[in-house]
């Protein structure tokens, strides 16, 4: 019975020893609940104030920095573990407003680098206005000047190709002209033949294309005159083809009524070409010579067809009137042909 009362007594003795010992966490650092819970709060705390404080300086100073920075905090947390937790206590509570001040402190700094930023950012814009301004004053005008050129340039080339094609049309029209002449003379002298039926037939084919020659050469400068001009001659041309018709059934009487007919138009074309005429920059007493013949062989046909198809006695008022308009039907036609293939269509002329 003594020896289990002295046992029981003991183990008693033991147990109050070992809960004595695990009593008292503020002097010894033993692992309590009470002691691991405080630690654990504050060392979450201060892990929050350190990731602010790495955020700050990672923003201000640097990569190298932040490293530097977070390896103080660590060692800082590191040495903190080993103290008691009073100490720790007041250790994280102080680096907790230190941490607190400096994360105010670099933000305050780092809103005034924006600012000044900012500051320096419109200080350029309004020196890059400045310079910018006297910039576009001298600019403008040189801008202007190539435009200028540019636009001279186009129009100096469009009117190289369109004097190049007007001077391959007055050729073309002046030849016709010359060859019509020709024409003519060979085949009215042979009225009644199929030799002039031919060569009335390719003088009605020159008259449309001369007619189409005028209206092409003259549509710039005058295009309603040279519409008229051409149109009169395509009348002219009209009225010849069915007088042709007439001659090649063997009716020359019929012919030539509708080619005097025809002649009328004919000599009302002269007229309007003769208005139209210009000499393009060239010597005036040119342009007036060709000018008056041309006005002047248009009256003459107008006249003497319309003595031949409606006067009583057509014989003597042609001669009446034929000799004061042959030399400026000749006359007037040639030249105007010749004018067309020598200096038609050229920027200089005689």
């Amino acid at each position: 019975m003594k020896n289990i009362f002295k046992g029981t007594k003991s183990v008693i003795f033991l147990t109050i020893l070992i809960l004595s010992s695990c009593s008292t966490p503020n002097k010894v650092a033993c692992p309590s609940f009470d002691s691991g819970k405080g630690l654990k709060n504050k060392r979450y705390k201060s892990g929050i104030k350190t990731f602010n404080v790495r955020k700050v300086f990672s923003l201000k100073k640097g990569h190298n920095y932040k490293r530097e920075k977070m390896s103080n905090l660590n060692f800082i947390d590191d040495q903190s573990s080993d103290l008691p937790t009073e100490e720790f206590n007041s250790f994280a509570s102080s680096e907790e407003i230190n941490s607190h001040d400096l994360g105010h402190s670099n933000f305050d700094l780092i809103e005034q680098n924006q600012h000044q930023e900012h500051k320096v950012a419109n200080s350029n814009k309004l020196y890059l206005k400045k310079q910018i301004k006297p910039i576009n004053a001298t600019s403008s005008p040189h801008i202007k000047k190539v435009f200028e050129k540019k636009n001279t340039f186009n129009k100096n080339q469009d009117t190289s190709i369109y004097e190049k094609s007007k001077r391959k049309e007055a050729i073309i029209k002046g030849g016709a002209i010359i060859l019509m002449a020709l024409l003519a003379g060979i085949s009215i002298p042979a009225l009644g033949t199929t030799t002039a039926s031919v060569g009335l037939v390719a003088i009605l084919l020159l008259d449309v294309l001369i007619s189409i020659g005028i209206i092409r050469y003259y549509r710039k400068e005058k295009p309603n005159l040279a519409k008229t001009t051409g149109f009169l001659r395509i009348l002219y041309s009209a009225i010849f083809g069915i007088g042709i018709g007439y001659h090649i059934v063997g009716n020359v009487g019929l012919f030539n009524k509708f080619w005097s007919l025809g002649l009328i138009a004919f000599g009302f074309h002269l007229i309007a070409l003769g208005i139209l005429f210009n000499n393009e920059g060239g010597k005036k007493w040119v342009n007036y010579t060709i000018k008056s013949l041309l006005i002047i062989a248009g009256i003459g046909y107008t006249l003497l067809n319309v003595g031949l198809l409606f006067t009583a006695n057509p014989v003597a008022f042609t001669a009446l009137i034929q000799p004061i308009f042959t030399v400026p039907q000749i006359v007037g036609e040639v030249l105007f042909a010749l004018w067309m293939i020598i200096k038609g269509g050229k920027s200089e002329n005689i």
